[in-house]
């Protein structure tokens, strides 16, 4: 039975018992175990307030997983920045992804402030230095807490990781990923054609010659896709041979007409052992009538998600759209074993750029 069945399923006075269970074992939540898993599902099929548990979170010191602290109050966030700005913190990085996930304009401006200090030290050290530069080392150093001068990763960093969010040199806060979220769901037939997926194509990959397939075509006129701004029928072609051994797969679309694909940092070698795999699931998904949770891709079974936070395997990654320079906004996550009739491990990450209508694939794995 999928997991998402269990929770989706539990009635409210369950859903309010299981918060409670969490509570009471909160002081494990960081060992990785039942509690942790309990979490996790609750949040990404029930989208469950968090306040709570992050109270209980916070009095017994547990900072893990950072998503416990998104619903976290102004009270609860004034003392995690509390502590992050003591001078003998040590669990620093725990606490940025804490605030970073809870996200508001005082964390923005905290994070703010953290960053500018650290940016002039960085740019100070990188530069060639004579002793009037040493003593401004020495300056911007006495400004700096002990974690910051033994921590290279910027706050800004953090809020991409953890957050979804970025800010720029004027403290202008940019949003990388969508509050919307909608499941591809299975279905017994196709009748919704919102979001289609794995559609064979009847061109062949420049690069390995093995056919390629709309990993995604995305109706933008559906109400439901409104919150991407796609102006219209967009098809993201993909090689399932390319697309794991290469940096990324950058696609130019436009709306309502045909897209173009680009591979980029391709591996010949593995390009040519993947070549006769090539076959896209044969699937029936339909995208969900109704929203799910942003953190819906945090659950144990293996969906393909529309908006809403990415679940990183590895670091978060924001493309930069190489037409403007700004950064890309992750808009969907592909299960490698959903994507494709054989097994495989990994997601495939969409992010897009909708003012130069471009979007980039890339494959992440354990």
């Amino acid at each position: 039975m999928p997991d998402s069945f269990k929770y989706l399923s539990m009635t409210e006075a369950e859903v309010t018992l299981a918060i409670e269970e969490i509570i009471a074992g909160i002081a494990t939540i960081d060992d990785f175990d039942e509690v942790y898993e309990r979490f996790l599902a609750l949040l990404a099929y029930r989208n469950i307030n968090t306040k709570k548990i992050a109270a209980a979170a916070l009095a017994h010191k547990k900072f893990t997983p950072p998503e416990l602290y998104r619903d976290a109050s102004p009270a609860m966030r004034d003392e995690l920045i509390e502590m992050l700005l003591d001078f003998d913190c040590n669990v620093a990085s725990d606490l940025l992804q804490c605030l970073a996930v809870q996200g508001d304009d005082v964390v923005l401006k905290t994070f703010f402030r953290l960053e500018q200090n650290q940016l002039l030290l960085q740019q100070k050290l990188a530069l060639p230095r004579d002793e009037q530069d040493m003593q401004a080392i020495v300056q911007l150093s006495k400004n700096l807490l002990p974690w910051q001068q033994n921590m290279w990763a910027l706050p800004s960093l953090y809020a991409e990781h953890a957050g979804g969010w970025t800010f720029d040199h004027e403290a202008r806060r940019t949003n990388l990923t969508f509050p919307e979220c909608y499941a591809m769901l299975p279905a017994v037939e196709r009748s919704d054609t919102a979001v289609s997926t794995g559609c064979p194509r009847h061109d062949v990959c420049p690069h390995c010659g093995s056919q390629l397939q709309d990993v995604l075509v995305l109706d933008g006129k559906d109400a439901r896709l409104a919150f991407l701004g796609l102006e219209g029928k967009v098809r993201i072609p993909l090689c399932l041979s390319c697309a794991r051994d290469s940096c990324k797969t950058l696609v130019r679309y436009l709306p309502d007409g045909e897209s173009t694909l680009e591979i980029i940092g391709a591996d010949a070698d593995g390009m040519q052992e993947q070549q006769s795999h090539n076959g896209a699931t044969s699937k029936t998904l339909t995208l969900s009538k109704q929203p799910v949770s942003p953190f819906y891709a945090f659950g144990n079974d293996a969906a393909i998600t529309i908006g809403g936070m990415a679940n990183w395997i590895q670091d978060a990654h924001y493309e930069t759209c190489p037409d403007c320079g700004k950064k890309m906004r992750y808009f969907a996550g592909i299960p490698w074993e959903v994507l494709t009739e054989r097994k495989g491990t990994g997601t495939l990450y969409a992010e897009i750029c909708t003012d130069c209508h471009v979007i980039s694939l890339f494959h992440q794995q354990t």
